[in-house]
């Protein structure tokens, strides 16, 4: 039997793991973020006073704006910003047909922990294969560019799992942009 006082710490220690988690989910893509727009500046400043371009500043934004795209995925899903069409959905809970609805949400929580597991799995496969392969202008490993596919969809897998669990203990699921800006207004 547990004490009231392991529950409250147990408790603690997982509010402090999900702030940090949400943490890098912000902190990664927005880093990456203002470091894209730091280089392209300092491309600008050297070939604009220095008649200089740097041979490495368009790879190191392409390679950055992938690191974005992936990192940024798990924050977009947590906050049900991606794009999607829910029209279908949102016609079953108007009717009251909530159990059709749930079973909606089954689905599709299972197809995305798949997609997920199949991303980081096969965006493993492609990272360790292209790792002996150098980019031409920065001369770094194509791993780095191929990796953010695993990091991307493990932290996005994490997100589906905790809403799959939100989902199979009966609490309301993200309500979606949409629902969020409509409540406010």
């Amino acid at each position: 039997m547990t004490s009231p006082r392991s529950t409250f710490a147990e408790e603690s220690v997982l509010k402090q793991i999900a702030k940090m988690w949400i943490f890098i989910e912000r902190f990664i893509p927005g880093f990456i973020f203002v470091s894209i727009f730091l280089v392209m500046l300092m491309e600008i400043f050297c070939r604009k006073f220095f008649t200089h371009s740097l041979s490495w500043s368009s790879e190191y934004s392409r390679y950055a704006l992938v690191w974005v795209t992936f990192t940024g995925t798990a924050f977009v899903r947590r906050n049900d910003l991606h794009i999607k069409v829910d029209a279908l959905y949102d016609y079953f809970n108007r009717r009251g047909w909530t159990k059709l609805g749930f079973a909606i949400d089954f689905a599709i929580s299972i197809l995305a922990i798949l997609y997920w597991c199949v991303l980081v799995y096969f965006g493993w496969l492609l990272a360790s294969r292209t790792s002996r392969i150098r980019a031409s202008s920065m001369d770094i490993s194509m791993f780095w560019l191929y990796i953010p596919t695993c990091i991307g969809g493990l932290l996005a897998g994490v997100v589906e799992i905790v809403d799959f669990i939100k989902l199979l203990s009966g609490k309301k699921r993200n309500a979606g942009a949409v629902a969020r800006i409509e409540e406010a207004v």
